[in-house]
């Protein structure tokens, strides 16, 4: 689908696209009004901003889709999406702009836009900061880049997020800013980025059972690569402070059959008051 063109931008349309249509084109349904959409079961490629400010409320994307590019679906009233197992690539800010109690992410092993250097804020969903619920499926292996920047950073009791035993790879900042306040990381873990839980202020605990995990290094354009702290500590001052306060993991607890700890876990955190080693270190 190229470009869906209409005299009539202010009556909501149901627009269902034809069955053997594999991708939608840039800007295809910008701006028009959507009181439905149906997407075919051949759909693979939906490109950025394709379906942007076009007042969707309720989406389903089909087992078939493979790509789902910058802002494909920014700015609508969306409050809940799945995302199918098949989805590679999801672009920067791909749903930001909608109003999400829910979302459920099924994609095996995707891969964001998001990459080195970029915000703790950066998200595929563009600021979650209220949402309360968010589910992996269990038979995800990739969480990538800046996944759920500020996921539920507004919400004052915290949030708890389940990862399943099938992840295999935690991409940088897939968690920064979040209202994360306890977090156990699988055993199957076999590399995790920098600062996946950096300006987490809630984050007081932490599970680590991955057994032989290694780290992903953030690579410059100048070449030079950096690896920073997973549970670093941040310095935040609250409105009418006088002072900042050290924030951070206070607590490490390492699973039995753990065989190495990674290089800069908690590098620089002086919060720290309890670690637990299992004898299998």
């Amino acid at each position: 689908l190229y470009k869906y063109y209409s005299t009539d931008y202010e009556t909501p349309k149901a627009l269902v696209v034809k069955e053997g249509t594999l991708g939608i084109a840039e800007y295809a349904c910008a701006g028009l009004k959507l009181s439905s959409l149906t997407l075919p079961s051949s759909l693979k490629c939906i490109s950025a901003g394709a379906f942007t400010d076009t007042q969707l409320s309720q989406l389903s994307l089909p087992a078939s889709v493979e790509r789902i590019e910058e802002y494909a679906f920014s700015n609508n009233a969306l409050t809940n999406v799945t995302i199918p197992e098949n989805v590679k690539y999801v672009g920067e800010g791909a749903f930001e702009g909608n109003s999400f109690t829910s979302i459920t992410w099924n994609a095996i092993d995707c891969e964001t836009e998001i990459v080195e250097g970029g915000s703790i804020w950066s998200s595929v969903f563009g600021g979650l900061y209220s949402l309360k619920s968010f589910t992996f499926g269990n038979k995800v292996k990739t969480i990538p880049n800046s996944l759920c920047g500020g996921l539920g950073y507004d919400v004052e009791e915290g949030i708890e997020i389940t990862l399943p035993n099938s992840v295999e790879k935690i991409g940088h900042r897939a968690f920064a800013a979040s209202g994360i306040k306890t977090i156990t990381i699988p055993e199957n873990v076999k590399s995790i980025g920098n600062d996946v839980f950096n300006f987490c202020l809630k984050l007081n605990s932490a599970t680590w059972n991955a057994k032989n995990c290694t780290r992903i290094s953030q690579t410059y354009e100048n070449g030079y690569e950096e690896i920073t702290p997973i549970f670093g500590t941040t310095s935040y001052q609250e409105e009418g402070a006088q002072e900042a306060t050290d924030l951070g993991v206070k607590s490490i607890t390492f699973g039995s059959g753990v065989t190495n700890i990674p290089q800069s876990l908690c590098e620089y955190n002086q919060l720290i008051t309890s670690i637990t080693l299992p004898s299998s270190v």
